[in-house]
């Protein structure tokens, strides 16, 4: 899966290497015991309704490939449900490149609420808020505002309007929609779509999505290509390995 990052160097000894230290998060998540999950991804940008139960816990690893700058960045959450509509996981990123080594970029707290009780066939909202202080910089806040509606063949609707705001005198908050769909193909399997658009930025993406068990982690990834070309817009592969225990 990983290959799909394009990876570069000056002999396949080398290139072998590099792309086993990036899956090396992967391999722990399938090595680790089965559990049953409740909330699992269906998406690898746009947040669903769902989030984890009261007790529920999940591990994860977030992997993402920038081709416009030619950057992995490496994320590990623990994701805690407070309550059945309260959930709180802090991140530690780390962004690389295909040069090999990792560096410290950031740490995050995200905390997610969904309000009312799953249905099909109806619109359902949640929020999303988001802290984080990068390395020598400000920090930042970034909110989404999350509406999911399911239906026939366990399909999963989702539109995310997201803020991010710089805590700086003088910074522009930056606007962004993102569209998914997604739904069972048989055997555990789902597929789908999402649209990513920068409303500041200008940037569309979209592209394919997936998600089904591998073991016992759950895996979505996905491909945005670039609709166009601002920005000096590029192609980016998303993958996130979660696994979830009460």
């Amino acid at each position: 899966m990983l290959y799909i990052c394009h990876v570069r160097g000056k002999g396949s000894a080398v290139h072998s290497i590099r792309v086993t230290l990036a899956a090396a998060p992967l391999v722990a998540l399938l090595l680790w015991p089965s559990a049953a999950a409740a909330d699992v991804r269906h998406f690898p940008y746009t947040y669903s309704w769902h989030q984890p139960y009261r007790n529920e816990k999940e591990i994860a690893y977030h992997l993402r490939y920038l081709d416009r700058d030619n950057t992995f960045t490496h994320r590990f959450e623990f994701e805690y449900g407070l309550t059945d509509h309260l959930s709180v996981a802090p991140y530690v990123v780390f962004t690389g490149n295909t040069g090999g080594g990792w560096t410290y970029d950031a740490t995050l707290l995200e905390t997610r609420w969904n309000f009312g009780s799953r249905k099909d066939d109806v619109w359902l909202p949640a929020v999303y808020m988001e802290w984080k202080k990068a390395r020598s910089e400000p920090w930042e806040v970034e909110g989404k505002i999350i509406i999911t509606r399911y239906g026939t063949g366990e399909s999963d609707l989702s539109l995310n309007y997201i803020v991010e705001q710089l805590l700086e005198t003088g910074a522009s908050a930056h606007h962004a929609l993102s569209l998914a769909y997604s739904r069972t193909i048989g055997g555990g399997m789902r597929a789908g779509f999402e649209w990513i658009q920068g409303l500041t930025s200008r940037r569309i993406n979209a592209g394919p999505v997936f998600s089904s068990y591998v073991g016992p982690v759950w895996l979505t990834g996905g491909l945005a290509l670039p609709l166009n070309g601002v920005s000096g817009n590029r192609p980016e592969f998303r993958l996130i390995a979660s696994h979830h225990w009460f």
